[in-house]
């Protein structure tokens, strides 16, 4: 549609450049060189075709313009000389930056395909991080508390944890990240209770649980950060006094969990321990919250977890 009305505009000027003389009055063609009504317009026409249309059609067209500007004149003078001199450049400018823009949008499909890929690998990462804490969270827990004499082998919390542990690596296998439908917003406080109560019997967990209401995924985050951390109880703290709370936060919550246990220095924490550095602090990072460890050498320990952070 565009061309068309530019191949009409040329049109037009063509036939008023071939009527030239009867336009302009002679002795006003003859006393000036190219300022006249029809040689400005002719000239704009010029410049117009170049960037209107594509070359080298654009350069064609202001030709047919200088020749028919010509025939009109009844010669060639200086007028036809600047005429030609515009297409020219209009043409070269014209070019340069139909090809510089080519480029540019060469650069910036690169860009965003390299963009697609970067967060496709920062996808499959996350999914590979959250799979290892919930490995770490299920199996690994599991026979550590096995290793350790926590569960005896033949008991029947041990073989209601293995249920359990199936039933979320069955989840990983079907839906590898998430198991809740995502947006859809579920009591955070009766998750907690109710996992509380059936995961963790040999604690005496005490709850002050006030309502709060969070996206699904979010309650899988936090939920699974509480489990973590009641587990990280059991093997280390020398206790089993727990404190459990929620509280609501603007559209998020803070959640706490508190022992009167041991405590440790976080400093002396092994790297390659990641109960606490991935299956808490990096779980709940990567959900958009954030959590602080308060902890001491015989002080008990106290993990705060935020959601959304700030």
């Amino acid at each position: 549609m565009r061309e068309m009305l530019v191949v009409a505009d040329a049109a037009v000027v063509i036939m008023l450049c071939l009527a030239y003389m009867r336009l302009v009055p002679a002795e006003l063609a003859a006393a000036s060189s190219g300022t006249s009504w029809v040689d400005l317009l002719a000239s704009v026409s010029v410049f117009t075709v170049q960037f209107g249309l594509r070359q080298p059609a654009g350069a064609a067209v202001g030709l047919v313009i200088v020749a028919a500007h010509t025939v009109g004149r009844g010669g060639f003078g200086e007028a036809g000389v600047v005429l030609i001199l515009q297409v020219l450049l209009a043409a070269t400018i014209s070019l340069t930056l139909r090809r510089a823009g080519r480029a540019a949008d060469v650069v910036l499909a690169e860009a965003a395909q390299q963009r697609s890929l970067e967060r496709a690998r920062e996808a499959t990462r996350a999914d590979e991080r959250e799979q290892q804490r919930r490995m770490h969270d299920t199996v690994l827990a599991t026979l550590t508390m096995v290793s350790t004499g926590v569960i005896g082998g033949e008991s029947d919390a041990l073989r209601r944890r293995a249920s359990d542990d199936l039933m979320v690596l069955e989840a990983v296998r079907v839906q590898p990240v998430g198991g809740l439908e995502p947006g859809e917003k579920i009591r955070l406080d009766v998750l907690l209770r109710d996992g509380v109560i059936r995961k963790f019997p040999r604690l005496r967990v005490a709850l002050d649980l006030a309502p709060v209401t969070v996206p699904a995924e979010i309650a899988e985050t936090l939920t699974a950060c509480v489990d973590e951390a009641l587990r990280n109880v059991g093997r280390h703290a020398g206790t089993t006094n727990v404190r459990l709370s929620t509280e609501s936060m603007r559209d998020g919550a803070v959640v706490t969990v508190s022992d009167d246990g041991a405590g440790f220095e976080p400093a002396k924490v092994s790297p390659g321990r990641r109960g606490l550095r991935e299956s808490i602090l990096g779980r709940i990072r990567a959900a958009g919250g954030a959590a602080d460890v308060v902890t001491a050498p015989g002080a008990g320990t106290t993990i705060v977890m935020r959601w959304p952070d700030g």
